[in-house]
């Protein structure tokens, strides 16, 4: 008999195979994991601090945390797909919705133009 046959028991309810139990993991994946969640965390808070203040990049952190989150903590990571505010922002990115034409050019064009008046300020 195997110890993972004499942990179980006949009354324990089934579990899918390759997941182990909370109590199985070890130290350093336990760690792993907390790390990586209050990293996502951390990023999450610096993306609503790019919502707020102009220039502050948003998108790049929330890739972080949603890359984070998938590899410790997947439903902090839907969570922050099903969120109203960051939500629209990550459909583009898990490429299972393409950018609408109409957004991709207003975006390029307020990306030039706003290159354009800090080169025409700065000379």
């Amino acid at each position: 008999m195997t110890t993972l046959d004499t942990r179980i028991g006949t009354d324990a309810a089934p579990r899918m195979p390759g997941t182990p139990e909370l109590a199985s993991r070890s130290t350093p994946e336990r760690l792993r994991r907390w790390v990586l969640v209050l990293a996502g965390l951390l990023f999450v808070g610096l993306a609503w601090i790019g919502v707020l203040v102009p220039g502050f990049p948003t998108t790049v952190f929330l890739i972080l945390a949603s890359w984070c989150f998938a590899r410790s903590c997947p439903w902090l990571e839907r969570r922050l797909l099903r969120n109203r505010v960051f939500g629209p922002l990550m459909r583009y990115v898990d490429r299972t919705e393409p950018m609408p034409r109409r957004a991709k050019i207003a975006a390029i064009s307020v990306m030039w133009t706003f290159v354009a008046l800090s080169v025409a300020i700065l000379t």
